[in-house]
C-alpha cells in the first residue's frame, strides 16, 4: 500500500462566515491553513490519534467488508511518512497466527500503541505494539481474563489500562496494572458499562446503559454518581482537567450535541449538530483549553471547529473538503497540528486523512 503526501497552499485569512450560534462574548474567526492528505487506495480513513509527543499518528482504514486496518505514520520534516501497518497477526497463547481486524489505538507515553484486535472466530482482545521489529504481543492472556475486551483507555500516568469486559455481567469495568501485570475489577453491575476514562485526580467517568439510553456516571473510588442523564444517549466522556466533555442526542435523537459538565447535572452546551465521530471521544487540546469538532449541515461541513471551554473564542478552520470530522490535535516542538478525516469532494467514495499546522491560527492575538 502506497501513501502519497500532497502539499497545499499557505494559510489564508478569510472573512468570518460561521453559522455556529455563539454568545456575545465569543469571538469567531475563519482561517484556511494548508491541508495535506494521505491518499489511500480503498477504504474510509477514520479515527486518527496523535501520539503524546506528536511524532506519530495512528489511524484506521475501513473498507466496510469486515476488514479494518490500523496504520501508524511518522511526522518528520514537516511531512507524514514511513507508514507502518499494525496487524493482529501474532503467535502466542492468546492469538492464533492469522489476520484479523485492528482498531481503537491508544498511545502510551513510551511511544508504544495499545489497540484492540480480533481474529476470525476469536474474542476481542488487547495488543501492545512497541513499534520496533518485534511483532505485537497480547497484553492480557485468556487464562487471566476470558471473553471480549473493549472501550480501552489509559490512566493519565500511563501505568494502567482501563477497559470493559463481558467476562462478568453484560460489560463491566476493569483495570490492568502494567508493571505488576495485575487485574483489578473497578465497577461490576447488572447493566452494561462503556467508555471508562480516568481523570488526573483519579475519578473514573463511564457510561451505563439504562432503559434503552446511556447515562454518564463518575466513580470516585467509593461510589458512582450520575453526572449526565436524560432521554437518549449521553456518551463517550473525556476529561479536560476536571471538566467532562461528551456527546448527547437528548435534544433530538437524530442529531448530536457536544456538552460539558463541571459537576453532577451542571451541564452547558458547547455546540449543536455535531458530526459524531465513528469511534473517538471529543478531541481536547494538550492544555485542556480547546475542544475540537466537526459539524453537520452543508454550510458547516467544510470546516473543523475549535472552541475554548470557557466559551470566550471559537475558531473555524476552513478546508477544501466536505464532511469534515474526527479531529485529533497535538502540540510538538511549538507547533500545533490538527488531523481530521473528510471526503475530498461531495462525490467521493472514501474518506481521506488530512493534517494541517494551525499554530498561527490558534495563537493569533
Amino acid at each position: 500500500m502506497i501513501l502519497l503526501l500532497i502539499s497545499c497552499s499557505k494559510p489564508v485569512v478569510v472573512p468570518p462566515k460561521s453559522t455556529l450560534e455563539t454568545s456575545p462574548a465569543t469571538e469567531t474567526e475563519t482561517v484556511v491553513p494548508p491541508q495535506k492528505p494521505f491518499v489511500l487506495p480503498r477504504g474510509h480513513a477514520s479515527n486518527p490519534v496523535w501520539s503524546k509527543d506528536g511524532r506519530k499518528i495512528a489511524f484506521e482504514i475501513n473498507d466496510y467488508a469486515e476488514k479494518i486496518d490500523l496504520f501508524v505514520a511518522e511526522w518528520s520534516d514537516d511531512k507524514l511518512q514511513n507508514h507502518r501497518h499494525l496487524t493482529a497477526s501474532v503467535s502466542s497463547s492468546t492469538f492464533s497466527e492469522s489476520d484479523g481486524i485492528a482498531y481503537n489505538p491508544v498511545w502510551h507515553p513510551s511511544g508504544s500503541v495499545v489497540f484492540e484486535s480480533r481474529n476470525q472466530n476469536t474474542y476481542n482482545r488487547l495488543l501492545w505494539d512497541s513499534l520496533d521489529p518485534r511483532p505485537p504481543r497480547g497484553l492480557i492472556k485468556v487464562s487471566v481474563l476470558q471473553q471480549n475486551i473493549s472501550h480501552t483507555s489509559l490512566s493519565p500516568d500511563g501505568e494502567s489500562v482501563l477497559f470493559v469486559s463481558d467476562t462478568t455481567g453484560n460489560g463491566d469495568i476493569y483495570r490492568w496494572i502494567l508493571r505488576e501485570q495485575k487485574l483489578e475489577s473497578i465497577i461490576l453491575s447488572e447493566e452494561p458499562e462503556l467508555f471508562p476514562q480516568e481523570s488526573v485526580s483519579g475519578s473514573i467517568a463511564y457510561t451505563r446503559k439504562i432503559d434503552g439510553g446511556e447515562d454518564i456516571f463518575v466513580h470516585n473510588g467509593k461510589e458512582s454518581v450520575v453526572w449526565a442523564a436524560g432521554n437518549g444517549d449521553q456518551t463517550r466522556p473525556v476529561w479536560a482537567g476536571e471538566t467532562l466533555l461528551f456527546f448527547s442526542n437528548e435534544r433530538d435523537h437524530a442529531e448530536w450535541d457536544l456538552l460539558a459538565a463541571t459537576a453532577p447535572q451542571e451541564i452547558t452546551t458547547i455546540a449543536t449538530h455535531v458530526r459524531l465521530p465513528i469511534r473517538s471521544k471529543p478531541a481536547i487540546s494538550h492544555d485542556s483549553q480547546w475542544v475540537v469538532y466537526g459539524l453537520e449541515g452543508p454550510e458547516q461541513s467544510t470546516q473543523i471547529w475549535l472552541t475554548k471551554l470557557d466559551g470566550s473564542q471559537t475558531l473555524e478552520i476552513t478546508t477544501d473538503h466536505t464532511a469534515c470530522g474526527e479531529p485529533s490535535i497535538v502540540e510538538r516542538d511549538g507547533k500545533i497540528l490538527l488531523a481530521y478525516t473528510a471526503l475530498p469532494n461531495a462525490g467521493s467514495s472514501w474518506r481521506k486523512l488530512y493534517w494541517t499546522d494551525i499554530t498561527e491560527s490558534i495563537r493569533k492575538p
